[in-house]
């Protein structure tokens, strides 16, 4: 049986109903892991931005950017590639800013319960694995 029949058969249900224990310490750094990834990721999409924002500029290019609701929009008269690689850069900088911010908020969190004297582990789903990069 592949894994595509496995999951017609509704054995998925079951599996995600699984829980497992993890020490809250190992899901902190898992967190942690997990935000350093994103802030990484972020800066490096930080330097593509302003290396394609500088071509543009060089280029001759006029850009503009005007903020609307839920971001910004981008105007810029030139080289379509350029445009789309400028604003998928825009995208994943504010994508990986909110992921490392919402890493940040459960490692903290995570800390401060695998501080408790005696904590139990935590009962992770499979979900909870896969978000926590376990």
């Amino acid at each position: 049986m592949n894994h595509n029949e496995y999951e017609e058969t509704g054995s998925k249900a079951l599996r995600a109903a699984w829980e497992f224990p993890f020490p809250a310490q190992a899901v902190a750094k898992a967190a942690e892991q997990q935000r350093q990834h994103h802030a990484r990721r972020m800066a490096w999409w930080e330097k593509t931005a302003r290396t394609v924002e500088a071509t543009l500029r060089k280029k001759g290019f006029e850009y503009r950017e005007r903020e609307v609701t839920g971001g910004a929009r981008l105007e810029v008269v030139g080289d379509p590639e350029l445009v789309k690689r400028i604003g998928e850069a825009k995208r994943k900088i504010r994508e990986h800013r909110e992921s490392a911010r919402t890493y940040a908020t459960w490692t903290r969190a995570l800390k401060t319960v695998s501080r408790r004297p005696g904590g139990q582990p935590l009962q992770l789903t499979i979900g909870d694995i896969l978000f926590f990069g376990l």
